[in-house]
């Protein structure tokens, strides 16, 4: 052995040996990162939020972040950057992300909106931050005094002087927010539109016409055209307006109303929709009509419901099957259930969703925990079920215990609410709750075993404690 050799092994004896000594108690268990304490979880950098975004990374917990603008940033922020804007205005945007399963609530309660828009046109149109579809709208043009009060149920002082103009506190309900009152630059009409995402967006119309009109500002000549032709180059906000000339008529619908209404993420005008509602029966427009998500071998055991998976090209995609009358009344931020097998999201969209759960329960617990309970379907008198709607991100857990287990490394999940999921981890035994436990292929000594139950909900916490998102 050489003298180098037997250098490195006396450090390393006395590395042991002052490891073993700085565990005084004689403990000489090697502890799992699972087993040990995981790292505390670093302070949200925000109490509240209206303007959620999800971060597009496919990973458990998902990132978030807040797009609120506030005067001062939350004491946990790291990157607190000036809103933008033309000018300074003492507002501030915290730009972390932050993983977690639950956002957080909002800071703002919605209102009761209204289905009938209170303005007949607006130019200072706003989409107010709660995802929600249809959105909520609110006009901030400033009115003279008889005007709001006979459109609008509430009013506001606009700034300015004492007294002055209002503005419409009311807020809609509804796809379309209306015109704006000043009129598009080139015209009613477009044929070859390009607009932005924002909503509403900004467009621009490429027509090439004889004679531009009288609203457009910036109105050039064609290059080399005879007889001379002219181009629109102002920009507008909101819909560019409908194709002149005689379309190709429109194709039919594929559905009457709906509530999970998805929008393509292609930049296009109009954009395409598609609707996500689990129903009986496909309409007659509809062409790809398949079985929902849950059918099939999920475990939620469906099998009856079908999805259409047309895409639809539209301004509006139409209104939602929820009527306004079925907009939650009962909600609380408290969740009334410690665990539910039967949870269900109400059709509103709207972020945090709105939650009942449909568990049968002895009519003492659900009066101990619910401010309203309705008779469950059979014989009276029977168990009840709580009518109580919970408005927060997490639902809570199962009652019904994970097949893997009280938590997962490495978790595949659905995109649905809530998600299927399955818990890739390799373990040297399975859960109790396990009931498809299987050994991996590889001959792994000692043997592992994979649970290949899927689960319908939240897959749980890592067992693993993360070091870096």
């Amino acid at each position: 052995m050489s003298n180098t050799t037997m250098a490195t092994s006396t450090i390393l004896l006395f590395l042991l040996a002052g490891l073993a000594a700085a565990h005084g108690n004689g403990d000489t268990t090697i502890r799992l990162p699972s087993e040990g304490d995981a790292p505390p979880q670093p302070a949200k950098p925000w109490d509240c939020c209206d303007n959620i975004e999800m971060s597009p990374l496919k990973i458990f917990p998902p990132l978030y972040r807040c797009n609120d603008e506030v005067k001062q940033c939350s004491a946990a922020c790291k990157e607190c950057v000036e809103a933008p804007g033309d000018f300074p205005r003492g507002a501030f945007v915290c730009r972390d992300w932050y993983s977690t399963v639950d956002p957080g609530h909002m800071c703002t309660a919605p209102d009761q909106p209204t289905t009938k828009r209170p303005w007949k046109c607006c130019d200072n149109i706003v989409q107010l931050p709660h995802m929600i579809f249809p959105p909520f709208w609110r006009c901030d043009d400033e009115l003279e005094p008889g005007k709001c009060t006979a459109a609008c149920k509430s009013c506001r002082e606009a700034p300015g002087p004492f007294p002055g103009p209002l503005i419409c506190e009311d807020v809609y309900w509804g796809a379309d927010p209306g015109p704006l009152c000043t009129p598009r630059p080139w015209g009613k009409c477009c044929d070859k539109a390009f607009c932005n995402k924002m909503n509403p967006p900004t467009c621009r119309c490429m027509d090439e016409v004889n004679k531009c009109a009288a609203a457009c500002k910036d109105c050039q000549r064609v290059e080399s055209s005879e007889p001379p032709r002219y181009v629109c180059k102002d920009r507008f906000t909101g819909q560019p307006g409908p194709i002149e000339g005689d379309a190709p008529p429109q194709p039919a619908k594929p559905w009457d109303c709906c509530d999970d209404i998805e929008m393509s993420p292609l930049k296009i005008f109009p954009p395409l929709y598609r609707c996500n509602d689990e129903v009986k029966q496909c309409s007659a427009a509809c062409k790809e009509c398949v079985a929902a998500p849950a059918a099939g071998d999920s475990p939620c055991g469906g099998g009856a419901a079908l999805v259409c998976r047309d895409w639809y090209s539209t301004e509006d995609p139409g209104k939602p099957c929820t009527p306004e009358r079925e907009w939650p009344e009962r909600t609380t931020k408290k969740r009334p259930w410690k665990c539910c097998d039967n949870i269900r999201r109400l059709p509103p969209r709207i972020y945090p969703p709105f939650w009942r759960c449909d568990d049968e329960l002895k009519p003492g617990q659900c009066f101990a925990a619910c401010k309203a309970c309705r008779e469950a379907p059979g014989p009276f008198p029977g168990p009840l079920i709580c009518d109580d709607v919970y408005w927060g991100a997490d639902p809570g857990p199962f009652c019904t215990p994970r097949p893997w287990g009280d938590c997962c490394d490495n978790t595949t999940c659905t995109k649905s609410i809530p998600p299927i999921c399955s818990c890739g981890d390799k373990v040297a035994a399975c859960d109790g709750a396990c009931k498809d436990c299987q050994p991996v292929a590889s001959s792994s000594e000692p043997p592992r075993f994979v649970c290949k139950d899927q689960f319908t909900g939240q897959p749980g916490p890592k067992c693993t404690p993360c070091t870096q998102n």
